[in-house]
């Protein structure tokens, strides 16, 4: 009864949030008709502030996500390991499932409670919105709490595309791999510091010219991030984020 009820109520929850993102995106298609010199408009629900990273929130999903494999596989769970004709080998493939589904998500939702205890969120202030190729790209990092003395803080901005590769094609048709890919990187290296609430870290990058804008939309995305690693003593202080890098509209 209670894996049925479990799974009714996160199937509602998951009919709720296709709903609104739905709604979301509607309306950004209707923006980037309007406005289709300026992509970021509805491309993504930018704030043109900056980005956040690492809350209670995205804790909370992913153990969503491990309560529904473990109720899923609540049946499979008890033919492979408590029913009388339980069978070794169909209890290594549930065992199997176990591992990748609901432990390693319980695992990554450990290491990001243990994370936000520690530094709380994690944030970038944008200095201009958006960032245009060709140009600079400048932010400043912050956390809500302490993050201490680090020994070293390494800032790296990447720019990943998401390609269909065909691997091979034959009569009954092709195979094909997806992968993200990574098509630009830079990493600045900043010395010895201390980052403590109302201090923030200034990062700047130029930005390559050419083919590199942000496309979310469409069968093969690509999207630029910055991501922050400082090695602090206990558990080192790390952070993603994405930022909204874009192609100059003529005449602006």
């Amino acid at each position: 009864m209670a894996p049925g009820v479990g799974m009714l109520a996160f199937g509602l929850y998951l009919v709720g949030r296709g709903a609104v993102g739905t709604i979301q995106q509607r309306r950004r298609r209707r923006l980037v008709v309007r406005h289709p010199d300026e992509p970021w408009r509805g491309d993504y629900p930018w704030s043109p502030e900056g980005a956040r990273e690492g809350s209670y929130g995205d804790i909370g999903a992913t153990l969503a996500i491990a309560g529904f494999c473990f109720l899923f596989l609540a049946p499979f769970n008890w033919l492979a390991f408590l029913s009388p004709e339980r069978h070794w080998f169909f209890g290594l493939i549930v065992g199997l499932f176990d591992l990748l589904t609901v432990v390693t998500p319980l695992a990554v939702a450990g290491h990001q409670l243990v994370h936000t205890l520690r530094y709380g969120g994690a944030f970038i202030r944008f200095d201009r919105y958006p960032f245009f190729l060709g140009e600079t790209l400048s932010v400043r990092l912050g956390s809500d709490r302490a993050v201490g003395k680090y020994s070293r803080l390494v800032v790296t901005l990447r720019c990943l595309e998401v390609r269909r590769v065909v691997l091979s094609e034959s009569d009954d048709g092709e195979t094909v791999k997806t992968g993200c890919y990574q098509r630009y990187a830079v990493t600045r290296e900043l010395p010895a510091g201390e980052l403590t609430p109302g201090i923030e870290i200034e990062a700047t990058f130029e930005l390559p010219r050419g083919d590199y804008a942000t496309r979310l939309t469409g069968p093969e995305p690509r999207f630029w991030t910055i991501e922050v690693g400082a090695e602090t003593t206990g558990i080192d202080f790390k952070a993603a984020f994405l930022v909204p890098v874009y192609r100059k509209p003529e005449g602006r």
